[in-house]
């Protein structure tokens, strides 16, 4: 009995840990997608590319956290947009857990081919989209060590 507390408190402290890590690696894949992604869509604005920018949506909305992508140009004109089918993935507690969707914007600019801003890249993240990862690898760590003290 003492060896599976000492395992669910080490699984518990291992878990609080991936938790964390789980947040930062998330926000860092947002960050590089949207610096990424940030070149594509101020070319498909400065070119007014309705095509380009519904292709940068789509390729932002592959991404598993993405929910929606939207393009606009500097009057505030719709270029391209799209959005993720909802799957209703979300629980109360993956929320709590994970947070509410946020919605990022960024102005789309190029100091070195236009001093201005060409439009806005809005994007809908929803971190609970990627939470199922951890949730089965957290079930896995407290599982193993109900199993050991089957044995």
């Amino acid at each position: 009995m003492a060896i599976f507390l000492i395992g669910v408190i080490l699984s518990s402290g291992q878990i609080y840990l991936d938790y964390f890590s789980q947040k930062g690696e998330l926000n860092e894949l947002i960050d590089d997608v949207l610096i990424t992604a940030n070149r594509a869509a101020f070319h498909a604005a400065y070119n007014l590319d309705s095509n380009g920018a519904e292709q940068v949506s789509e390729g932002l909305v592959s991404n598993v956290s993405i929910v929606s992508a939207a393009i606009y140009d500097d009057r505030g004109g719709l270029l391209g947009s799209a959005e993720k089918p909802s799957t209703s993935r979300s629980t109360p507690f993956k929320r709590w857990l994970f947070g509410e969707p946020q919605t990022i914007e960024q102005l789309l600019h190029d100091p070195v081919i236009y001093p201005q801003s060409v439009g806005q890249l809005l994007v809908v993240v929803d971190p609970t989209l990627a939470a199922d990862t951890f949730i089965t690898v957290s079930y896995t760590h407290l599982r193993a060590h109900e199993t050991e003290a089957d044995l």
